[in-house]
C-alpha cells in the first residue's frame, strides 16, 4: 500500500465537523432519525434523505449483511503501583490465544498517554495484578498485558469497565446507548456503529420489502490508532469473526443471482475481504480478521457499502475508495459538511451504492 494516502483535502479541519455529541435519542429524535447521504458510486451524485427511508431505496432481492457484535465497558480504571498514579486502559478484543492489547488512557479515559507506561511495570485492578508486556509495535499506542494467573480481564470488564468514550461526547453514557438493537455475544472495543441507527421496526419494512438480512460476528478493535497520510504506516489490529454457514451460503447465492450484497460498515467488509477464498466467495468459520481494504482489492461478493461518516484524515478512507473514488467520495462529504451532517458513532450516516441518487 506505499503510496496509498487517507487524506481528502477538504480544506477543512477535523475539529470543525459537527461531532454528534450526544446519540439521536437523546437529541430528541428516534434512533433511526438521523441522516442519509445517498450516494452513487459511479457518477457520484448525492442526495439528502432521512435514515427511517432506507427501505425506499433498496431492493427485493437485496442482501444486507450486518456486524452483530456486542459493546464491550473496554475502558478498565487501573492503578500504577510504582507511583500511585490512577490511569485507565482501553482493551482491545482478547487475541485467540487470550491475550489483550490495550492503549493508556487518562483517568477519565477521553485523551491518550502515549509515553507514560514502562514494560515490565505492575498495575493493579481490584481483582489482582497486571503486567505491562512489550509495546506492540512503535506505531501504536497499544501495549502487550499479561495478568497474573486467574485474573479474568473480561470479569474485570464487567465488573468496572465503562463503554470507551472521545472527548466529544458531551456527557458519560451508559453501555446499553453503545449496542444495536441486533446485538448478540459482546466483544467488541467500540460499537459497530453503521447498525446503530436501525430499529426493529425498521429491520421487518426491509424484510416486508423483499431485503435479506444476514450477519457477521467481528469483535472490533481500538479506533484511536488510526494514521493519517500513508497507508504503510497503518498497523493492522488483529480482530476475531465468525462468518456463519447460513450468512455464507446467502451471500453466495445472491452472488448467482445477479443480487446485490450490501455491508453495513467497515467492519463487515473487513470479516468479508478476510474470509473471501481464492474463488471471491466467502468461507464461512472463526477466524482472524487481517485484510487491508484499499482501492482495487474490495470484497468480489460487495456491491455497496452503508457507513458512518470519518474524518478526512481517517484510515477508514481507504477502504471507503474501495467503493467509490476519491473525487466522488470528496463531493460527496463537502454535500455533508454542507448540509451539516453530524460525524462520529452517534452521526449522520451514507449509502453508497450503484445507481442511486
Amino acid at each position: 500500500m506505499t503510496g496509498t494516502t487517507v487524506d481528502l483535502d477538504l480544506g477543512i479541519r477535523d475539529a470543525e465537523l459537527l461531532a454528534a455529541t450526544l446519540p439521536p435519542e437523546r437529541r430528541g429524535v428516534g434512533r433511526d432519525g438521523v441522516k442519509l447521504l445517498l450516494t452513487n458510486s459511479l457518477t457520484g451524485a448525492v442526495r439528502h434523505e432521512a435514515f427511517r427511508n432506507l427501505p425506499d431505496h433498496l431492493k427485493p432481492g437485496d442482501l444486507l449483511v450486518l456486524n452483530d457484535s456486542g459493546t464491550l465497558p473496554a475502558s478498565v480504571p487501573v492503578r500504577r503501583e510504582r507511583t500511585g498514579e490512577l490511569i485507565r486502559l482501553h482493551l482491545a478484543p482478547k487475541s485467540r490465544r487470550g491475550t489483550y492489547l490495550a492503549e493508556p488512557r487518562t483517568s477519565d479515559g477521553r485523551h491518550p498517554l502515549p509515553d507514560v507506561l514502562r514494560q515490565g511495570e505492575i498495575l493493579s485492578v481490584d481483582a489482582g495484578r497486571i503486567c505491562v508486556g512489550r509495546r506492540y509495535d512503535v506505531r501504536t499506542r497499544l501495549w502487550s498485558l499479561k495478568p497474573e494467573t486467574g485474573l479474568d480481564l473480561g470479569r474485570v470488564m464487567t465488573c468496572s469497565g465503562d463503554p470507551i468514550q472521545y472527548p466529544y461526547v458531551a456527557e458519560d453514557l451508559p453501555l446499553e446507548d453503545y449496542q444495536t438493537v441486533y446485538a448478540g455475544p459482546r466483544g467488541s472495543s467500540e460499537m459497530p456503529s453503521a447498525g446503530r441507527a436501525f430499529t426493529r421496526e425498521l429491520l421487518d419494512d426491509l424484510a416486508r420489502g423483499g431485503v435479506e438480512v444476514v450477519t457477521v460476528t467481528l469483535h472490533t478493535s481500538l479506533s484511536s490508532h488510526e494514521v493519517e497520510g500513508d497507508l504503510k504506516d497503518h498497523v493492522l489490529l488483529p480482530e476475531p469473526y465468525w462468518l456463519p454457514d447460513e450468512t455464507a451460503r446467502a451471500i453466495r447465492g445472491a452472488m448467482k443471482g445477479g443480487r446485490r450484497v450490501i455491508a453495513c460498515g467497515t467492519t463487515v467488509v473487513r470479516a468479508l475481504a478476510s474470509a473471501e477464498g481464492p474463488d471471491g466467495r466467502p468461507r464461512p468459520g472463526h477466524a482472524t480478521a487481517r485484510a487491508m481494504v484499499a482501492p482495487g482489492n474490495r470484497p468480489s461478493c460487495l456491491a455497496g457499502l452503508l457507513t458512518g461518516l470519518h474524518t478526512p484524515r481517517s484510515s477508514h478512507l481507504a477502504l471507503l475508495e474501495a467503493f467509490i473514488s476519491p473525487e466522488h467520495l470528496r463531493s460527496a462529504y463537502r454535500a455533508a459538511i454542507e448540509a451539516r451532517y453530524l460525524w462520529h458513532e452517534f452521526g449522520d450516516l451514507q449509502l453508497i451504492l450503484p445507481g442511486i441518487a
